[in-house]
């Protein structure tokens, strides 16, 4: 990974965690899975074959102490988009 400066760890099903929940847009899965899609025909097999035919979702909830963050100074709002 470019620009990690961690220490590597390897974590094992059952015993440091029992499921994982990816939750991402399915769109995203080539961009950041390559590696994975590189080497699983499983993966490779299935981001070929997913079809996606539903449009984004985005909602912002902007938090009061974090308006004041950017220096905005007026009441919070919600925003949505539905596409």
């Amino acid at each position: 990974m470019v620009g990690w400066q961690g220490k590597a760890i390897a974590l094992r099903r059952g015993e440091d965690f029992d499921q994982v929940v990816l939750g991402i847009s399915l769109g995203l899965l080539p961009t950041i899975c390559k590696e994975l899609i590189a080497s699983s025909q499983a993966w490779s097999d299935m981001i070929a074959n997913v079809q996606l035919r539903v449009g984004g979702h985005q909602l912002e909830l902007p938090l009061r102490g974090a308006l004041r963050l950017v220096h905005v100074d007026r009441p919070p709002q919600l925003f949505g988009r539905f596409g």
